[in-house]
């Protein structure tokens, strides 16, 4: 998260946005072990390595980089970090 950097559209940036946003919207990955749920990561839960207090700053991340792709060319990315802060908005912040 500390390596995204808010109104920079150069390549590596937009691809690190993207990557992170699908795997926190749900999308699993495989380990060489395991397929891991990054949500459980997300929210903190301790028994899978969860980070208490994740979602504000995910949450504010992604909602930063919104008016960084406002552009044609950015529109999956900027409509999959409006599913991912919505998605946290109503599961989390509507609590």
């Amino acid at each position: 998260m500390k390596q995204i950097v808010t109104g920079c559209k150069n390549k590596e940036n937009t691809f690190l946005v993207q990557k992170l946003v699908d795997l926190l919207n749900g999308n699993m990955f495989v380990t060489c072990v395991a397929i891991y749920d990054c949500r459980k990561w997300l929210y903190g839960l301790p028994s899978t390595g969860g980070i208490p207090n994740m979602i504000p700053v995910v949450f504010l991340t992604f909602a930063s980089l919104l008016p960084d792709h406002l552009e044609a060319e950015f529109k999956d990315t900027k409509l999959k970090e409006l599913q991912l802060c919505t998605k946290i908005f109503k599961e989390k912040v509507l609590d």
